[in-house]
């Protein structure tokens, strides 16, 4: 049941209270998805660079880190939050959630959101350094992975950096393995 409500133009329903447009149906009014594709873009575009404003304060707390791990890691989470949420107002909020909770996507949905919940954790709670650069690291991987994946051409550029970085570390293992065998062999 609609009532008109002011000469704007806009209707209030009785049951749910909120002004909509008449045009508009209630099930088109849902949150972000009533924007236009240009309003989409200039709050995705303004949630992106608020996001590498906390990556940038973050990446300054980081050489403080173990003096002031707060500070990094509450830069570093809310820039990830805001980074995420760039791409749900790009997409849509209901799409994103969708995509995020795919088969395929949802360890990775798990890890993110569970090394947020794990680094403000050790951040206000434990106050344990070692806790907090780990779940923040488990956020760095879970949140390149989720900007790979949505790149063109991501996910193959995400495999040649996981094959260049395991055969790095496969290497500086063997010749730690080698050095500590003729050390204490």
């Amino acid at each position: 049941m609609r009532q008109a409500s002011s000469w704007l133009g806009l209707e209030r329903d009785i049951e749910t209270g909120p002004l909509v447009p008449k045009d508009l149906d209630a099930s088109a009014m849902n949150s972000t998805e009533s924007l236009s594709r240009t309003e989409r873009f200039r709050w995705f575009v303004m949630l992106l660079s608020v996001s590498f404003l906390f990556f940038f304060l973050a990446f300054v707390f980081l050489s403080v880190v173990l003096v002031l791990p707060g500070k990094f890691a509450f830069a570093f989470t809310c820039g990830s939050v805001c980074f995420m949420s760039a791409f749900a107002v790009a997409q849509g909020p209901s799409e994103w959630f969708a995509s995020v909770m795919k088969r395929d996507k949802l360890p990775f949905t798990a890890a993110y959101f569970g090394s947020i919940a794990g680094t403000l954790y050790a951040t206000l709670v434990v106050r344990n350094y070692v806790a907090v650069v780990f779940f923040a690291g488990v956020q760095l991987v879970a949140l390149s992975y989720y900007g790979a994946a949505n790149m063109p051409y991501g996910r193959a550029g995400l495999k040649v950096v996981q094959t260049m970085v395991s055969t790095l570390c496969s290497g500086c293992f063997k010749t730690c393995k080698g050095c500590f065998s003729i050390l204490w062999g």
